[in-house]
């Protein structure tokens, strides 16, 4: 048996090239699937992020300050997302259109409440964030460690700049102590030359006070030596003339010395007067060197005191720099669950799943009994593939409105775009199986491979490889993604979707119309299976 099985294989080359061809499935899928999506978080520097700038700059301590300004320009250099500066109706508008994932607001007082920080009044810096959940859902949980990180970025140049104007303050508080401990090394040295001022003044009212000593014993000498010439005096009287001369002349001889001794003593009188008057003039530039140097010395104390009392540090001063930036964020279609999130690609994916079923369960090519014209094979088959859309459909939303609880903008769009994705989905795979027979077969795996790889269900186009971007707008899951997304989050209009779709299942099943048309002439064999034919 197993020798036949080989020899009728071997003598089929087209069916060796089928088996191989369904061997390469699992390979295929791995590689586009994974590919698609190998390095997304490394991708988002592509994902479009809006920035509106209303801040205004403010001086600060001679400083012009203007952090909005740096903020827009730094985030347009990382490679974190894709930053575009524009005005807030432009960002309003693409980011409810899918085309922006996330606004940045900075408002306009940003940069002057900064400035507060250190006051008695300290404010938050608030930047105000908006997104969009309902356009896809795994984008806003990146966007939203977006606005993690532009907080940090924004709470560390803040820091930055306080911690600069403490250090300034500190600085000037330092440069006051380094001036009052120079006036204060003045001032000691005033005391010392006041010190000597004193010295210099005792030193002359001691030689002064000597000099008085002296001067009146010379004064007394003086005294005694007149006395001596009027002893002299009285002594020429007598004969004795010669006697009488020698006293007077040593009498005069010591009133002689006398008043050298009272000329020697004014001397030193006055040298002790001059002693005096140096040390009085020390001591006034002493006592006015003291004076200005306390004056340096409270100025420079004054000057740092006032430094440092512009630093507040109140327990609410130390809370705010510990987190001075706060975000408010606004999802304009906020998806309540991870469920509801991923709900629009795990709808299109069910729906393919279920028209791959059909298709190999239900022979959509050949009649019941030969057809005698086009339109009726067609839609002999139309309805039976048609009918199954309809209870698929049926089932599908009841199961995701009363199982699932699954919240939608419209209940009947929900259910006509699950009509007509079904409709599209068995179309396309009655299409391939019709026309190309065990190759349209192959053919409906890769395009279910390349729909879940391409067509943006779990993440958008911008993260995806070259080849994703490609094929994403020849896909058909691409348009029912994006229809199922407005109809149960973002709101949107789907008549572009809804006008492809339609076309598509036009296009296809003339094609299908067209294959019958063609096979209507030729040699049919029938299903003659007494169970399915028509009798």
């Amino acid at each position: 048996m197993i020798k036949e099985e080989w020899k009728y294989l071997t003598s089929r080359k087209m069916m060796i090239v089928v088996l191989i061809a369904i061997a390469l499935i699992p390979a295929i899928y791995c590689y586009l699937y994974l590919s698609s999506m190998w390095n997304t978080y490394g991708e988002m520097a592509h994902i479009p992020v809006a920035i509106v700038n209303h801040d205004r700059q403010v001086t600060y301590r001679g400083n012009k300050i203007d952090i909005g300004h740096h903020l827009v320009k730094n985030l347009k250099k990382s490679d974190s997302l894709d930053y575009h500066q524009v005005a807030q109706s432009t960002a309003d508008k693409n980011l409810t259109h899918g085309k922006y994932f996330m606004i940045l607001t900075i408002p306009k007082n940003f940069s002057h409440d900064a400035t507060t920080l250190l006051s008695g009044s300290p404010r938050h810096l608030h930047l105000k964030f908006k997104i969009n959940s309902g356009e896809n859902f795994i984008v806003s949980k990146m966007t939203r460690g977006a606005i993690t990180a532009i907080k940090q970025k924004v709470a560390a140049q803040v820091t930055t700049l306080y911690a600069t104007i403490t250090l300034k303050a500190l600085k000037g508080a330092t440069q006051g102590m380094q001036q009052a401990a120079n006036g204060n090394e003045k001032l000691a040295r005033g005391a010392r030359r006041l010190h000597t001022g004193l010295t210099s003044t005792s030193s002359g009212t001691i030689a002064l006070a000597k000099g008085l000593t002296k001067f009146k014993s010379g004064t007394t000498r003086l005294a005694v030596g007149n006395q001596q010439i009027i002893t002299g005096l009285k002594q020429q009287l007598t004969p004795a003339s010669a006697t009488t001369l020698s006293p007077v002349i040593k009498a005069n001889r010591q009133f002689s010395i006398g008043l050298n001794q009272l000329a020697s003593n004014v001397g030193r009188l006055q040298s002790g007067t001059n002693n005096m008057l140096t040390g009085e003039t020390a001591l006034r530039t002493g006592t006015n060197h003291l004076i200005a140097n306390n004056q340096l010395i409270s100025h420079a104390l004054s000057t740092g005191s006032n430094r440092l009392k512009t630093i507040h540090t109140a327990t609410q001063n130390a809370r705010i720099i510990a987190n001075p930036v706060k975000g408010s964020t606004n999802d304009i279609a906020k998806v309540p669950n991870n469920g509801t999130g991923m709900a629009p690609f795990a709808i299109a994916i069910g729906i393919y799943v279920g028209a791959i079923a059909l298709g190999t369960m239900y022979d959509g090519y050949l009649p019941r009994k030969k057809p005698q014209h086009a339109i009726n094979w067609w839609a002999s088959k139309a309805s039976i593939i048609g009918g199954v859309a309809v209870i698929e459909s049926i089932l599908l939303y009841v199961t995701l409105t009363d199982a699932n609880k699954l919240t939608t903008v419209s209940h009947p769009q929900l259910f006509a775009l699950l009509l007509v994705g079904s409709i599209l989905f068995l179309s396309l795979i009655f299409f391939l199986r019709i026309w190309l027979g065990g190759f349209g077969t192959w053919l409906v795996s890769i395009i279910l491979v390349l729909q879940l790889s391409s067509s943006g269900g779990l993440y958008p186009t911008q993260l995806l490889n070259s080849l994703a971007k490609d094929m994403n707008p020849w896909l058909p899951m691409t348009y029912l993604i994006d229809a199922l997304r407005s109809t149960i989050s973002t709101n949107q209009p789907i008549q572009t979707d809804m006008i492809i779709m339609v076309g598509v299942i036009i296009l296809l099943n003339a094609l299908i119309l067209l294959k019958f048309k063609l096979d209507l002439n030729k040699p049919l064999m029938t299903l003659t299976d007494p169970d399915l034919s028509d009798n």
